[in-house]
């Protein structure tokens, strides 16, 4: 949520003369119990508003995926492979090897290697902004396949009467991933106040993620300050679910991550202090899960950034932890949950080896070191959860079964926002400031010694990828040849190897 909630605050500057925020402003949690806090927009310079903004990403969460060929190949697979797990062994290269400490018999991981990176033979190139668009101050939060072939969710930042900003839900639909169309209905925005008194008004609505069972297209978000819910058979046409669990008003929750099941959809988020669960058999009818496990107590809040469903049940992933403004302080630990049915949760705790039993291991740089939940997928063999440490740095880990979790390597630099599976390849997200800031693409096989990485030349963020046949759709934030506009944006990579 701590993207939503920044940028929705980051959308409301119009008052060009006030002084830019510090990152470290930027990234900061509300109190437990307050709602998200008013902060202004950073004035004008590429270099303060995209280290915000990506210290954001690092902040919330992504998906990255595994392929089962070698990262020397050069044509990517034309179909994704489907993401279904199945049991394997964990290569030996991607357990972290022990060592006894000489006061101790406590087995501790030694830090692993960084693995190689090379250029991907990968060509990007935007989709144009048009009056059937609109992408102009509307970043893209997520892409599915679905309804007429692609469906696109995310912001729009609209004036005010009284002449400020604010944020409404908006959605984009695609029957190839070259022509896009904007949607407009009267569920987003002011026009849904039919449904509630507090439902609907301005600026009060955001799209985190969008899915499809085939029958029925689920989006997922806020609106004034209360979990949301919108869906739609074609893309088209959308209606805003009103449901006893999904109570209208400022109840501080928010869907963060929604995910498909043989049962129906699952959501996941945070209902005030504590991470939040919802489950529906049709995207109607939903129920929060209350769990002992996934409340916030002393130690800190909790809130849930993603979920992945998989033959074993489901793995959500967040932190846990304080983010309190007034003190100049953070703090928060990687949250890690498993469940067989999706209402009975247990917390991943951290362990120092894997003993069969619940328990994640941290490589000792990672030790005692903020770290927030990023993203969880599901593949073929493996389950991958993504996580940012620090500011900067980030980490993978994975497992067999969704209970015991142990690192691999990943390039140094931050895991950002998604993972995605493409063919064969893992995928996940950053930002290189050669030249200025530019969005890249990292992905990789086997047994992720290699990694490619692809760049686009415009400054961008990408916070979402779905494969397109045999090349990939991304979209995210397009920050305008100066690097100071802040709209969404849709690319297309073309495999040129």
């Amino acid at each position: 949520m701590k993207l939503e909630t920044q940028l929705r605050a980051y959308f409301e500057e119009f008052d060009a003369t006030l002084e830019p925020l510090e990152v470290e402003q930027v990234t900061l949690q509300q109190v437990p119990g307050r709602q998200p806090p008013t902060m202004r927009r950073a004035v004008p310079g590429w270099a303060v508003a995209v280290a915000a903004f990506v210290t954001l990403l690092i902040a919330i969460g992504g998906a990255g995926l595994l392929f089962n060929r070698d990262v020397d190949e050069t044509t990517p697979v034309t179909e994704p492979t489907t993401t279904t797990l199945v049991t394997t062994t964990i290569p030996s290269t991607t357990a972290p090897v022990t060592t006894a400490p000489p006061a101790s018999t406590t087995v501790a991981p030694e830090p692993i290697p960084a693995p190689s990176v090379s250029q991907a033979p990968i060509t990007w190139r935007r989709i144009e902004d048009t009056d059937a668009t609109r992408f102009q101050d509307s970043p893209i939060e997520a892409i599915t396949a679905g309804g007429p072939g692609f469906i696109a969710v995310g912001t729009e930042q609209a004036a005010t009467a009284d002449g400020g900003f604010a944020v409404d839900a908006v959605v984009w639909v695609s029957p190839d991933g070259e022509t896009w169309e904007r949607i407009d209905s009267p569920v987003f925005g002011a026009g849904a106040a039919e449904l509630g008194d507090r439902i609907g008004q301005l600026g009060t609505q955001w799209m985190s993620e969008v899915v499809t069972n085939g029958d029925r297209i689920i989006a997922v978000g806020y609106e004034d300050y209360a979990a949301a819910v919108w869906t739609s058979v074609d893309g088209y046409t959308w209606e805003r679910v009103v449901d006893d669990d999904l109570p209208p008003g400022t109840t501080d929750s928010y869907m963060d991550a929604v995910a498909t099941y043989e049962g129906g959809f699952i959501a996941v988020g945070r209902h005030r202090g504590d991470a939040a669960v919802w489950l529906s058999p049709d995207g109607l009818d939903w129920t929060e899960v209350v769990n002992d496990d996934l409340r916030g107590d002393s130690d800190g809040q909790v809130s849930l950034e993603d979920v992945a469903a998989f033959d074993g049940g489901f793995v959500a992933v967040g932190d846990k932890g304080w983010a309190n403004p007034g003190e100049g302080t953070e703090t928060y630990e990687l949250f890690l949950a498993f469940s067989q049915d999706g209402r009975n949760w247990e917390r991943v705790p951290v362990v120092d080896e894997l003993s069969g039993d619940l328990g994640l291991v941290l490589p000792p740089d990672m030790a005692e070191r903020t770290m927030d939940g990023v993203a969880v997928v599901a593949t073929e063999d493996r389950l991958f959860v993504s996580a940012a440490v620090g500011v900067g740095d980030g980490a993978l880990f994975a497992s067999e079964d969704g209970r015991s979790w142990q690192a691999v390597p990943v390039p140094e630099g931050p895991v950002q926002h998604f993972l995605g599976v493409w063919g064969d390849y893992l995928t996940t997200s950053l930002v290189t400031f050669d030249n200025g800031p530019r969005a890249a693409v990292r992905l990789t096989s086997g047994d992720m010694t290699e990694w490619l990485v692809a760049a686009i030349d415009e400054p961008a963020v990408f916070q979402t990828l779905v494969p397109l046949g045999s090349r990939l759709l991304a979209g995210g934030v397009y920050l305008g040849e100066d690097g100071e506009d802040f709209r969404g944006g849709i690319w297309i990579g073309t495999w040129d190897g």
